[in-house]
């Protein structure tokens, strides 16, 4: 190993995620795998392991929209793997660096073709994969599997947290091994190939003979989950970290006579990867306490703590040579300690909003920032820190120098977008929150089901609004300013006098709970979303007008002696919004999908794809050139006109 590598030098490049929008030659690194429509892609998801290929000239990142490949000389993106349709956990190089294998929560591994990037296979699981492992030899894979509640997978199954081994020539299932009772977070070979190891959140390791097919030995000890296991390089050693409600510690296990050989204290919180250098005299841990640790394994002792990081660290791993260690964390980056780090990975992303130029777009995400980015460039401008929790939803003021956020550490901030500093800070709020057309009144949701109206400029409350009997989830400004409209929990839409605060309707019709509202541009609609349905009301009569029903994503019907079971689920309308041109009526999905509705004839326009989890806000530029679609896969997805074609 380089003297060099303790050093710690971390070069920061920042890595372009999209061109300017309004040039038609963009990045490279922004046209990767992009859905159709789409012209670029903000932030690259949820990074969940990290794998160098065999001859260390590759670095895949398993994350929530697939798979990315670096070039290791460069750290720039050389491909997107797209084929999973949900988080991908984990990923793994087969020894001869040819193959590829990827595992998801959508029940499958995928094996890919690493040097022309296509797929070539599936495997079926019966539960969500989580970790994968090829043999030495390179003929098999073992896959952990964990059951996840699904809308197409609504009860349990006999076969769940499970290990598989496949036969990697053949692509067929060889064998299952039961016994563990809760996810098995990881899967690790012997450098012979005769035993894997795998943990589970059963608190246990399991030992397995590969030939035998059967399980030779059970390690005991850990109190939490035990969340990685790996084989030192002479297989002599056993490792497993642990976490999760338990020791948050190292186990170092003596592979025959399969005994506990010492216990590695020294992190604070749970142990979420560990990793054996080539010669294994290093060990390497990544913990949810935000710190790396490499340790001895001679004598246990932890030689240096790597701190930098500023959330949980989900995946470490060695270069094949040692001279790089790379951790990969929630707080948006891939740290290659003595090298570089790698940048715009994100947490999930909840809610956007455009500044009332189109020039910047602002996102909210559970990593307590808002993030701001130059629509023009693609480039992130800003993060703006002070929330101690959640941020849920961003509005743009109309003024262009303010812009509110609502968390959920039950506050609502003003911020000053030229210098991101926090202007005002509104307590006990919920995120429901809404500008003005003027940009003067702030509208706020409060803790006990009350609205409050901020005057903007001195910061004082200029009214309550009562009348709602449960959470208020949405509200919006008439274009006028004179209405304000709320949706709430307690199953009704609400229209107040802006001036007066006084009740002036109470739009009901609802079952259950109302979602989002949004008045049309004239003001004489408004469309309020109700799980899979979408009403549109008229103002002046208070009148249902219309509903737009979103299209059953399944069907199915179980008969027995007892009884027949119809299941059904139907695409979830999260959130509404109306074109600028009043034309087109947008809603976003549970399962990935933007909706477009011609709101003269009521029928479906078109469904815009490419997310990878649940579509949590979309926002239509206020210039009417761009759609932006957010989504829990931790990415923004920027649309063209879409919404103008016929």
């Amino acid at each position: 190993m380089k003297t060099t590598f303790f050093s710690f030098l971390t070069l920061l490049i920042i890595l372009s995620l999209i061109p300017s929008i309004g040039s038609a030659e963009y990045e490279p690194s922004a046209q990767i795998a992009l859905p159709e429509g789409a012209l670029a892609r903000l932030g690259k998801g949820r990074a969940n392991e990290i794998a160098f290929s065999p001859d260390g000239k590759t670095l895949a990142v398993a994350g929530s929209i697939g798979i990315w490949l670096y070039d290791v000389r460069t750290y720039e993106e050389v491909s997107l793997l797209i084929g999973h349709t949900a988080n991908v956990q984990c990923v793994a190089f087969s020894p001869d660096g040819r193959t590829l294998a990827s595992g998801s929560w959508d029940d499958t591994v995928h094996l890919w073709d690493v040097f022309t990037r296509r797929h070539i296979a599936s495997l079926k699981h019966t539960g969500g994969v989580l970790s994968v492992a090829f043999s030495p030899d390179g003929k098999l894979l073992a896959t952990g599997c964990g059951y996840t509640m699904t809308p197409e997978r609504s009860t349990p199954r006999s076969d769940q947290d499970t290990v598989r081994l496949w036969n990697v020539r053949t692509k067929k299932h060889i064998t299952t091994f039961n016994g563990h009772t809760a996810y098995v977070n990881s899967v690790a070979f012997s450098p012979d190939g005769k035993t894997l190891a795998t943990g589970s959140r059963d608190k246990t390791v399991r030992l397995w003979s590969v030939t035998k097919k059967k399980n030779i030995g059970i390690l005991k000890g850990h109190t939490g989950n035990v969340c990685s296991v790996a084989f030192s390089p002479d297989g002599k050693i056993i490792a497993s970290g642990g976490g999760y409600e338990g020791d948050n510690s190292i186990r170092l296990w003596d592979a025959d006579p399969k005994k506990h050989k010492k216990t590695l204290i020294g992190h604070t919180d749970s142990v979420n990867s560990i990793a054996f250098n080539s010669d294994g005299k290093l060990l390497a841990s990544g913990s949810s306490d935000k710190t790396v640790k490499v340790w001895d394994t001679k004598t246990g002792k932890h030689n240096i703590t790597l701190t930098g990081h500023t959330d949980d660290i989900k995946c470490v791993a060695f270069s094949p040579d040692n001279n790089t260690l790379t951790s990969a964390s929630k707080d948006g980056t891939i740290r290659l300690w003595d090298a570089t780090t790698i940048t715009g990975y994100t947490d999930y992303v909840v809610s956007v909003s455009f500044s009332s130029d189109s020039n910047i777009l602002a996102s909210a995400s559970w990593d307590n920032k808002i993030h701001l980015w130059d629509v023009n460039t693609g480039k992130h401008k800003k993060e703006l820190i002070g929330h101690t929790d959640r941020v849920l939803k961003v509005v743009f003021s109309p003024n262009l120098n303010t812009l509110a956020s609502g968390s959920a550490d039950k506050t609502v901030r003003l911020w000053d977008i030229a210098t991101g500093k926090t202007i005002k800070t509104f307590k006990e709020q919920t995120s429901a929150i809404a500008f003005s057309p003027d940009g003067n009144t702030l509208v706020s949701g409060s803790q006990n089901n009350t609205l409050q109206l901020w005057d903007i400029t001195t910061g004082e409350r200029k009214n309550t609004l009562t009348g709602h009997t449960d959470v208020v989830i949405s509200m919006a400004f008439s274009p006028k300013g004179t209405l304000i409209a709320t949706s709430s929990n307690d199953n009704t839409v609400c229209l107040w006098d802006a001036t007066t605060g006084k009740l002036k309707n109470k739009l009901v019709g609802n079952t259950i709970s109302v979602g989002k509202v949004a008045f049309s541009p004239d003001g004489n609609t408004l469309a309020s979303s109700n799980y899979d349905e979408i009403y549109l009301w008229d103002i002046t009569t208070g009148k249902h007008i219309n509903t737009f029903k979103h299209k059953k994503l399944y069907e199915r019907i179980t008969t027995s002696k007892q009884k027949t079971i119809v299941e059904s689920s139907t695409d979830y309308a999260w959130n509404v919004i109306f074109s600028p041109d009043g034309n087109t009526l947008a809603t976003c999905s549970l399962f990935g999908k933007v909706h477009l509705w011609d709101i003269a004839t009521g029928t479906y326009k078109k469904v815009l794809t490419g997310h990878i989890g649940n579509v949590k806000s979309v926002a239509f530029s206020p210039n009417g050139k761009l759609l932006a679609s957010c989504s829990m896969d931790g990415t923004i997805l920027l649309f063209g006109p879409v919404w103008k074609e016929r």
